[in-house]
């Protein structure tokens, strides 16, 4: 922030104010108690106040279209997900997405346009849309059905995305997906299932937010609560 090296203690809060926005390196030099020194760099990203929507706003600025897809059948039963393309523009042609997948949900409480603000970063999903992304939310209908199932209709919105893409985009987007938490389990799968399929994904990049991708550890005490709630 221009004020130099300030030293600050072991658990201690330091606030900082910046005049201007941009990336800005912050230096680190720890010292112990002999006297040793390690000294590291980082980056943050400070967002300009001008490029922050608010909630109250946000739902007068942006441009969607919703629907639900079916995937196919898993152990003798379907799923389906709805979903919402939030636009980056007022175009609402669909020619770079952004597929954001949920977690698990069992409350099914999901609204895109209120979520901006409760649940997801307001500057991150701003600066996607200012990046020319076009955010598809997913919610699953059922967040306590089989993964395999839930997967089979993100693949299902996934081949309907490409297609629409297709159709309008002079440049060819590829998608980028994101799972937070169960929801990268569900895209991990979706999309390892298209390519064993043999058919095209059309992802470059594929991103697992807090995903348990090595199984969840969750206690005794509270698989015997759910058990117990049945009663």
């Amino acid at each position: 922030d221009g004020k130099g090296e300030i030293v600050v203690k072991t658990d201690e809060t330091l606030k900082v104010k910046y005049s201007t926005s941009g990336e800005k390196r912050i230096k680190f030099t720890a010292i112990d108690q002999p006297g040793h020194t390690l000294t590291c760099y980082s980056t943050i990203e400070i967002a300009p106040e001008t490029n922050k929507e608010t909630s109250a706003n946000l739902k007068s600025v942006i441009t969607s279209t919703t629907g639900s897809v079916t995937g196919r059948t898993y152990n003798g039963g379907t799923a389906a997900i709805d979903y919402e393309i939030v636009y980056s523009g007022s175009d609402q042609i669909l020619d770079k997405p952004f597929i954001l997948v949920e977690g698990f949900n069992p409350f099914d409480d999901f609204d895109p346009k209120d979520n901006w603000a409760n649940v997801y970063p307001l500057y991150f999903l701003s600066a996607l849309r200012n990046q020319g992304y076009d955010v598809i939310f997913v919610n699953y209908q059922n967040s306590t059905d089989y993964i395999q199932r839930n997967a089979y209709a993100l693949e299902e919105l996934i081949k309907n995305v490409n297609q629409t893409k297709n159709q309008y985009c002079l440049q060819k987007r590829e998608n980028v997906v994101i799972g937070l938490s169960m929801g990268g389990l569900v895209a991990r799968y979706a999309l390892c299932d298209l390519e064993n399929r043999s058919e095209n994904h059309d992802t470059r990049l594929y991103i697992s937010y807090d995903s348990p991708q090595k199984g969840a550890n969750v206690p005794l005490s509270f698989q015997k609560l759910v058990e117990r709630l049945d009663d």
